[in-house]
């Protein structure tokens, strides 16, 4: 079994953010890419900010001293998490979109301003725009995945901290992790931010 904090392990994760953006400059016109990226890069933050508290109690406790979410081992609850992603995306997130989007909200470290910029940038053909929003895709994917291990971490009876240590292989004081934000931008830099150092790929110039 590979270790959850190799590269091997997060080479599919990486390998299907692309496969994702291949498909929607397949898709979509040049000019119609960027905004098309931007709205998916918010449904995902959103549907991941929709599940948080599902994700953080499983380093809650209940009455008893319980936890309460539990599995047995981490492939399993790392496949209950994915559930409850999908099912997020298609009961909450997929109708609140475009009205989230209209407040223009910042949510998971993801700031509606600064990506709105790339866009309209990328608009006009900037090719370093459409790259900073494409990495900022993979970016995001990947530690919401990080964000999604250590949760699957947790829910088999790590606390925080060794969760944390489990998916990246370092030891930080986790005690601010305790909203969506906080987490992934603990978590994110030590997982995805130095898995890209190693293995990013820029796709070639869209103009």
């Amino acid at each position: 079994m590979l270790a959850i904090n190799s590269d091997e392990s997060y080479m599919p994760n990486y390998n299907y953010g692309v496969n994702e953006l291949q498909t929607w400059r397949s898709r979509y016109s040049k000019i119609e890419y960027p905004e098309k990226l931007m709205i998916n890069h918010f449904y995902m933050q959103h549907s991941v900010n929709f599940m948080w508290d599902f994700l953080h109690s499983a380093f809650e406790k209940n009455l008893l001293g319980k936890r309460k979410t539990s599995f047995n081992d981490f492939d399993t609850a790392r496949s209950k998490i994915s559930e409850v992603f999908k099912s997020t995306k298609l009961e909450k997130t997929h109708s609140a979109l475009p009205n989230l989007i209209s407040k223009k909200i910042n949510v998971g470290g993801l700031y509606f301003d600064k990506i709105n910029k790339l866009v309209q940038d990328a608009k006009v053909r900037n090719n370093s725009s459409i790259e900073e929003l494409e990495f900022s895709y993979l970016y995001f994917t990947l530690a919401n995945e990080n964000v999604f291990r250590w949760s699957a971490c947790g829910m088999i009876g790590k606390s925080k901290q060794d969760a944390f240590q489990a998916v990246t292989g370092v030891v930080i004081n986790t005690d601010l992790m305790t909203n969506y934000e906080s987490t992934l931008n603990h978590i994110g830099p030590w997982g995805a931010g130095k898995f890209l150092e190693r293995n990013y790929i820029q796709l070639p110039s869209l103009f």
